[in-house]
């Protein structure tokens, strides 16, 4: 239902759809697919947390086509030109997405000075319980 109606997404929506998908787990290739088909030509559309969103959506399925949409110069450029624009949660999402690709190619998608950064910031951040570790914690 949602694929033939993608191109009618908006950047929002795109972002959010992936993230979705794959917060949960639901794998649907075509659905990836088709997405950076849209996405691609309208990358100046997304705002920073829609950008975040998006790569770490389709890092987490590891989909073979996604490598060609994350590595995709464009998208690396409009990443790295708009980094004073991400917040801690987002540049958390962009060392997941960078340290995928790193092991996908063998280098990082980042330039060094922006990989370092989203390092300090995931590095820095305090661990927090999800709601299902509380109530399995509360349940034991």
């Amino acid at each position: 239902v949602v694929l033939p109606r993608l191109d009618e997404f908006n950047s929002q929506a795109l972002a959010n759809i992936a993230w979705a998908y794959a917060s949960v787990g639901h794998s649907s290739p075509q659905l990836f697919d088709k997405a950076a088909e849209v996405a691609l030509p309208r990358l100046h559309e997304f705002n920073a947390q829609h950008l975040a969103n998006i790569v770490w959506a389709y890092s987490v399925f590891n989909f073979p086509s996604t490598f060609e949409f994350c590595a995709h110069p464009d998208l690396v450029r409009i990443i790295v030109s708009s980094i004073d624009k991400f917040d801690d949660k987002h540049l958390r999402q962009l060392h997941q997405w960078n340290l995928w690709g790193k092991e996908r190619s063998g280098k990082t998608l980042l330039p060094v000075d922006v990989s370092e950064h989203c390092l300090k910031i995931f590095s820095s951040s305090e661990l927090s319980q999800s709601r299902l570790q509380n109530d399995v914690a509360r349940a034991l």
